[in-house]
């Protein structure tokens, strides 16, 4: 049977009920905080970090690239990872919001460019200041996996055939050295510079190249 404890999030004073049952990040989403970092859920991005300064939990297994066993010992753990076995005191740790590709060009200057799906033929106008994975969700395909926006889960993995573009970091738990080498990116990391070819991978390409 599920037992309810409090949650204090130290910064704020804010405080809300999560079922030991649930992580914290889900009983923290209940908050309504426009802007709550969600990422992939599964310990692998680490955009809902935090630090326990009180209370116990029941953790889950977590991303080393970015939860460290010093971390872990300091009680810095992902939100997404963890469920409360007594009432709890939290730091917010990280960014409030993932993060986007840099915008560094100035909007009356961007340029925009053609992205080319390989596998469906399917185009789309991506502007030089905005990621690819940005461009791609205006297609209006249900179901993009769109993930932490930060280049930490890996799910908008992507291959470039033809074109440039600059990158932004990338964990290296998905996108190894020779990933790069070889054009393999992150969606969310990579904006471009000229048209562009490209091939989905993985969870990318069983949702855009699934039968309509």
């Amino acid at each position: 049977m599920a037992a309810y404890y409090t949650i204090v999030i130290e910064d704020t004073g804010e405080t809300f009920r999560c079922s030991s049952q649930q992580s914290v990040l889900t009983g923290m989403e209940r908050l309504g905080r426009h802007g709550i970092s969600i990422g992939c859920r599964q310990g692998g991005c680490g955009v809902c970090k935090v630090q326990v300064i009180e209370g116990t939990y029941e953790r889950r297994v977590m991303s080393r690239a970015f939860i460290s066993t010093e971390d872990e010992a300091a009680g810095r753990v992902l939100a997404c990872r963890i469920r409360p076995t007594s009432d709890m005191r939290v730091r917010l740790l990280g960014k409030t919001v993932p993060a986007e590709v840099p915008q560094e060009v100035h909007p009356s200057k961007h340029v925009y460019h053609t992205i080319t799906i390989e596998e469906t033929g399917e185009t789309f106008p991506c502007s030089s200041a905005q990621s690819i994975l940005a461009g791609m969700e205006r297609l209006g395909k249900r179901g993009v996996p769109v993930g932490c926006r930060g280049g930490g889960c890996g799910v908008c993995k992507i291959e470039i055939i033809s074109g440039t573009y600059v990158s932004g970091v990338m964990s290296r738990t998905f996108v190894s050295l020779a990933d790069e080498a070889a054009g393999r990116v992150l969606a969310c990391r990579v904006r471009p510079t000229s048209d562009i070819r490209l091939r989905v991978l993985g969870q990318m390409a069983k949702t855009l190249c699934r039968p309509p």
